[in-house]
């Protein structure tokens, strides 16, 4: 295998985020393209287990260590090609992800600068489609090449044949294929992208739709992150974490129900619980709010392992800590939400060498407890709401997105006490869809801005490129519960007699 670096019984906790667990029985380090197509090919032939470990950012190890063969990827390499007002970018899997997006900024290349502070590798972020701030990999990724294990195959899969979707990709849930280098389109601009995401906007001191310069976006989302303890800082005790150990529970309605009425006695009949309606009628709930009223507080401590001062739901090692320790912690958690509001919340990072479902008592009471084998499908639950409309014409859909936000915003318990006001809205976009979009935008940033609470609309004009209104409402209470409007998968489209339009909600 060329000059592969190969070590038996090696520790691997130094390599990743939470700096826990025990060493991989072997560990190959992959510098070239060849080297690491050459260390999946020889493991597949040996019929050895195989983890593909590059930024370890999202990963449990086991005190136990991990059988088989772990292989790093190291690659480095960032190819350049001119295309005048584009430059095209074929970046190796090992690149350090937050070093590439500084690059990209630095040389006046826009299309990244929002994803900055963001841990891991460029390989992982098409696994994904990693967004954040109101932009994702998918809208400047041109290509993916790769390793087909079936097909025992090298593969460049244009972006339109890798699926990608919000937070996910055909990549996420098959060990099919292992990403070798991406390749992005990036527009040559010294301002950022249209601002879409209402708290980035803010910060700058902008309006959503405003261009920044690339410096001052990237300086914004870092600091916004640093806050939230998720950017990995060797002087942050809150940054020794895997970000985000649980996900959102989605309940049926029966199940929800339950959970308000719980809640209402735990806590009092004025509690409301967040609530974010799914497609298929059931109901996501914040993970984050059930932990902290079952009484496990940002900042607690058990022993060395801990909650984020800044974010109840990364679990940190202050030091010394073993994986055993967080895991019993994570359970600790676990059973308490269960005990308080009969919720099950479970883990987001991969467990390598163990699984969640193992040992006495866990999950127990699952009313839908997946396989350890399949634990990884539990990665892709995030905070997203797609909103699908149906109407007779294209101004009703509009009429229809604004009643439907209302109606979340409700559901959420917005609460009006104060002054009625009359906002005149006026946006433009390119195309129909994207006028859907950017008027959902504004309304969002309406409910977070004054804030408020939306009550009536009047006066709604849709045509061609433009829409105008005037929004009625009152100061009040506007949970901010809807972060961005994103692009993916959006259509507005007539079939028929009827428009049926879909946008998805980053929540």
């Amino acid at each position: 295998m060329g000059r592969v670096t190969v070590a038996t019984d090696a520790p691997i906790a130094p390599l990743t985020t939470l700096r826990l667990g025990g060493p991989a029985a072997r560990l190959v380090e992959a510098h070239t393209e060849d080297e690491l197509v050459d260390a999946v090919r020889e493991a597949d032939d040996a019929g050895e287990p195989v983890f593909v470990l590059a930024g370890g950012s999202n990963v449990v190890v086991a005190d136990a260590g991990v059988a088989g063969t772990v292989v790093r990827v190291l690659t480095r390499g960032v190819g350049c090609e001119d295309l005048g007002e584009h430059v095209r970018l074929v970046v190796q899997a090992g690149e350090p992800w937050d070093d590439l997006v500084a690059r990209t900024v630095a040389d006046g290349l826009a299309g990244l600068e929002c994803l900055s502070g963001i841990p891991g590798s460029t390989g992982a972020t098409p696994i994904q489609n990693v967004g954040a701030y109101g932009q994702e990999v998918a809208a400047t990724i041109e290509r993916v090449r790769v390793w087909d294990r079936r097909a025992r195959a090298v593969a460049e899969l244009p972006a339109a044949e890798c699926g990608f979707r919000y937070r996910s990709s055909r990549f996420k849930h098959s060990d099919a294929h292992v990403v070798l280098a991406v390749t992005f389109l990036l527009r040559r601009s010294p301002l950022s992208e249209p601002l879409r995401y209402p708290e980035l906007a803010r910060a700058l001191g902008a309006q959503p739709g405003d261009r920044v310069p690339l410096e001052q976006a990237r300086a914004a989302v870092l600091a916004l992150r640093r806050d939230k303890g998720m950017v990995i800082a060797p002087d942050d005790p809150d940054a020794v974490s895997a970000g985000s150990f649980f996900t959102n529970p989605v309940l049926d309605q029966a199940r929800f129900a339950a959970l308000e009425r719980r809640a209402r006695a735990r806590l009092g009949p004025g509690v409301h619980v967040p609530r974010y309606p799914e497609p298929d009628g059931r109901v996501k709930t914040s993970a984050a709010w059930v932990i902290e009223h079952a009484g496990f507080t940002k900042g607690l401590s058990r022993g060395a392992v801990g909650i984020s001062t800044k974010h109840a739901l990364a679990l940190v090692n202050r030091g010394g800590a073993r994986t055993e320790e967080l895991v019993a912690l994570a359970r600790e958690i676990a059973d308490g939400v269960r005990a308080a509001f009969g919720v099950d919340v479970v883990p987001e990072p991969v467990f390598v060498g163990h699984s969640w479902a193992s040992g006495a008592g866990a999950l127990a009471g699952h009313q839908a407890a997946t396989p350890p084998t399949s634990m990884h499908r539990w990665v892709d639950h995030t905070a997203e709401l797609q909103l699908e409309l149906e109407a007779p014409t294209c101004e009703a859909v509009f009429a229809e997105a604004f009643a439907a936000l209302r109606g979340l915003l409700a559901d959420a318990g917005a609460q009006a006490d104060g002054d009625a006001l009359r906002r005149r809205v006026d946006v433009a976009a390119a195309d129909s869809a994207a006028l859907l979009a950017a008027w959902l935008e504004e309304l969002v940033f309406l409910t977070e801005r004054e804030p408020l609470v939306l009550d009536e609309l009047a006066d709604l004009q849709v045509g061609g490129d433009r829409v105008t209104a005037t929004v009625r409402g009152r100061r009040g209470d506007s949970p901010p519960l809807v972060k961005a409007v994103t692009y993916h998968d959006l259509r507005l489209e007539r079939e028929g007699e009827c428009w049926r339009a879909r946008v998805v909600l980053d929540v």
